[in-house]
């Protein structure tokens, strides 16, 4: 997936890398920026999306900056922010922070659809060194009671609660995130989808708790210690515990406490449902696949190869390297001594753990209610997936499956096929499918 955060790739600004150690929060000294480097940033910023592009390319840039930026890549920076994020509005406000040995000008820029962070990198000769844009949607969001919250054991795992004010106890929804280095909001590029489901069901009267993943917060950890690294460690294990930290939390209806569980989260509710003897009111899983992992990989790599109708050399090389990776995985045991390299960036004990996994035979035991959720514009877990759950459980009473036609992997609604470029736009998880999740909870 192409990276659309990162405008002019001058400075190698990008910090929160998968393998990095994740801090709960960082200390900021307090440094006085002059006032004209704060007018520098700004008047620059604004030129860019006033579309002034001769005054964007002679301001007072860095050589690197002069050598890089061009009238051209000013203007194709205008045009991806505008479509990405409706048209500028105005400056909202303007802060400060420091990124190493760079003074970084923090212009929050309201756009149609969207608050921006337009970051200005400034050096020490007070030119600007760099830019980048990061959205933010929290920006003037509308007030409500959340609070930082932690929970675990062997980890300390840090998310965030959101608890309606009422005067009797309320349901509360716990998000499971997806594969990889996941954050609480579930962030990809412009999506935040479990920031969208957490604020629109507080919306409806129900609580939420989302979390970081661990193999975010402590990537530097599991990047030295892979070996014996499991699906439990990543996901199982902190899903429980956060269930029974929701129990001991004072305003919630300790009888309707559920678990949603999104594409992997979901993959593994079988195993998170047994962890807590199958105690919650029921499970929201939402676009769950059902093949191995490995095999999805490939699959979405085929999508992704045929999308434009044409197949590099690039993206052949990378296919067949990627199917080699694949079948040593399919071959595994015990004995095999191959690394996380040539085993699709996975230990050998996360693959053997989950060799004879069946994620649907998995939920067999659970007699809570289950609603699976699907898009049709899901690529990266198709409908054969889907149907997959619906032969196999559309007869019994506490399975019920719910098809958006219009939706992505994030539940967000688009326009024909879906790509990598559909997370890039400001847009939220859909209203029908909050209001089918809140329907599954309050019925």
């Amino acid at each position: 997936m192409k990276n659309l955060k990162i405008i002019v790739a001058v400075l190698l600004i990008f910090t929160l890398l998968a393998g990095c150690a994740r801090k709960k929060e960082e200390e900021v000294t307090d440094i006085v920026f002059p006032q004209e480097v704060l007018n520098l940033a700004e008047d620059f910023v604004v030129d860019l999306l006033s579309q002034r592009y001769d005054d964007v390319v002679n301001a007072d840039l860095d050589v690197k900056m002069q050598m890089t930026l061009t009238k051209e890549l000013a203007e194709s920076i205008y045009t991806e922010l505008i479509t990405k994020c409706g048209f500028f509005n105005t400056v909202e406000e303007i802060t400060t922070e420091i990124d190493q040995e760079y003074g970084v000008v923090v212009v929050i820029c309201k756009f149609d659809l969207i608050h921006v962070n337009m970051r200005v990198y400034v050096d020490n000769n007070m030119q600007i060194a760099g830019l980048q844009y990061t959205y933010n949607k929290e920006y003037e969001a509308k007030a409500i009671n959340e609070q930082e919250i932690s929970f675990g054991q062997e980890f300390e795992i840090f998310g965030t609660l959101s608890q309606p004010e009422s005067d009797s106890d309320v349901p509360l929804v716990i998000i499971v995130g997806g594969s990889g280095p996941t954050d609480r909001n579930g962030v990809i590029s412009a999506a935040t989808p479990y920031y969208d489901i957490a604020h629109s069901l507080y919306d409806k009267g129900i609580a939420t708790i989302r979390y970081d993943k661990r193999t975010l917060t402590y990537g530097q950890f599991y990047s030295n210690n892979m070996d014996g690294m499991t699906i439990w460690d990543e996901t199982v294990n902190d899903a429980a515990l956060a269930y029974y930290y929701a129990k001991t939390l004072p305003g919630i209806d300790k009888d309707n406490i559920y678990i949603i569980g999104h594409s992997l989260g979901g993959y593994a509710m079988g195993r998170i449902a047994s962890m807590i003897d199958d105690e919650a009111a029921g499970y929201i899983l939402m676009a769950p696949n059902a093949s191995h992992l490995e095999d999805l990989i490939m699959d979405q790599l085929d999508y992704l190869n045929q999308f434009d109708g044409i197949t590099t050399d690039t993206e052949k090389k990378t296919y067949e390297t990627y199917k080699i990776q694949r079948d040593n995985i399919k071959n595994l045991t015990k004995d095999s001594i191959l690394t996380y390299d040539v085993l699709l960036n996975a230990p050998k004990s996360y693959w053997l753990d989950l060799q004879n996994y069946d994620p649907i035979k998995s939920m067999a035991f659970v007699t809570k209610p289950v609603i699976v959720m699907h898009g049709d514009r899901d690529y990266q877990v198709n409908m054969e997936e889907y149907q997959k759950w619906v032969d196999a459980y559309s007869t019994k009473d506490n399975f019920t499956f719910a098809n958006f036609p219009k939706m992505n992997h994030l539940f967000i609604a688009g326009m024909g096929p879906s790509s990598p470029e559909d997370y890039s736009y400001a847009r939220s998880v859909d209203q029908t499918v909050i209001d089918t999740i809140a329907d599954f909870i309050l019925k």
